[in-house]
């Protein structure tokens, strides 16, 4: 249990590279280690996504590697295993969709799962909102691997020869039956570690909970709106007053989220979707329940919102797109932009 809690990390190795007098450096290794293999993760994501290679990839690498949420929980270690793995996560979901392959998808969850299972179950409830968000905001829910269906015919025998020559040309039906069974296969590819811990949990206090009965909210929308920017201090225990979750990442996001709204280059569906996920990812904050479901039907006893870098991660990949169409903002929209966020800042400081 303790070893899959907090030292199925590769880079635990470095601890008996530095020996057990030397435990800090061998900490600051890894911390710096894993900071910067997420740094390169993100920028292979964006750089693989939107088929760019530039020094742009690396700056964007950079704000995920030192966003509100590593500058806030670096120094818990065993987290920081999903944080670098999650982009090539994301990266095998799309894999998964557009060119129907799995395996990327299915070793990055497994090893997500085998570094540390809480955060890996996280992950794995995002990456069901992923899945859903990508193939939305990308593909039509009616489309084809196939060519068009066949005309309905009438009767009863009609209708259900029309149902399954839909369900089985259905690319979404395709891609939901590669998404499950990659799943379960990364689970399977895991199970050596995940059912050991299971059964040492069974009897662990920090594991017990029961649902919440009344609905709660933790915090005002403004005061997240604030958290948006930088020079705040990041949230790290569950008590005080300003128990907000930590999003920042980089005031180049809060200037071209706004852009990627405004573009006209950003299909209308891509927007709802891309907005609705964000909201779900607020929601989790703002609301008991969630917070209840993706701390492992458990509030924590500290540390909240453990998941808070997912939702960054959202914001950059947003903000890259953005950025890729710089070109095509007018002076005004840009300007209009720079203002609002200038009085903005303004206003919260007041």
């Amino acid at each position: 249990g303790n070893f899959y809690n907090y030292l199925s990390s590769p880079t635990a190795i470095f601890m008996l590279l530095f020996g057990h007098k030397n435990m800090p450096e061998a900490i600051a290794a890894m911390v710096l280690t894993k900071a910067s293999v997420a740094s390169f993760t993100f920028s292979f994501f964006i750089s693989k996504k939107f088929n760019i290679q530039n020094p742009l990839t690396a700056a964007f690498g950079v704000l995920y590697a030192c966003s509100g949420y590593f500058i806030a929980y670096y120094w818990n270690i065993m987290w920081l295993d999903a944080f670098y793995l999650f982009p090539l996560v994301m990266l095998g979901i799309e894999y998964l969709i557009s060119k129907r392959k799995m395996k990327l998808y299915t070793i990055t969850l497994a090893l997500t799962l085998i570094t540390n299972y809480y955060m890996g179950y996280m992950v794995c409830i995002f990456s069901v909102l992923y899945f859903l968000y990508y193939y939305l905001s990308s593909f039509a829910f009616t489309e084809t691997y196939f060519g068009k269906l066949a005309k309905r015919e009438k009767g009863i025998k009609g209708f259900f020869v029309w149902s399954y020559n839909n369900l089985r040309n259905s690319k979404f039906f395709d891609c939901g039956v590669r998404f499950a069974f990659s799943s379960v296969g990364a689970a399977l590819l895991s199970a050596f570690a995940l059912l050991p811990v299971y059964f040492v949990l069974m009897n662990c206090s920090a594991t017990s909970g029961t649902f919440p009965q009344e609905f709660k909210t933790y915090f005002s929308i403004f005061d997240f709106l604030a958290n948006h920017l930088a020079y705040l201090d990041p949230t790290i225990r569950s008590s005080g007053t300003d128990v907000l979750p930590n999003v920042y990442c980089g005031m180049l996001t809060v200037m071209l989220v706004p852009l990627y709204i405004f573009s006209n280059k950003v299909s209308f569906k891509e927007k709802i979707m891309s907005v609705g996920l964000l909201g779900v990812m607020f929601a989790s904050f703002y609301t008991n329940y969630l917070d209840y479901i993706w701390h492992g039907f458990h509030f924590p006893n500290d540390l909240p919102y453990r998941f808070s870098y997912m939702y960054s991660f959202i914001l950059l990949v947003l903000a890259f797109k953005a950025v890729t169409f710089i070109k095509e903002y007018t002076n005004r929209q840009i300007i209009g932009v720079g203002v609002a966020t200038a009085f903005f800042i303004i206003f919260v400081q007041e």
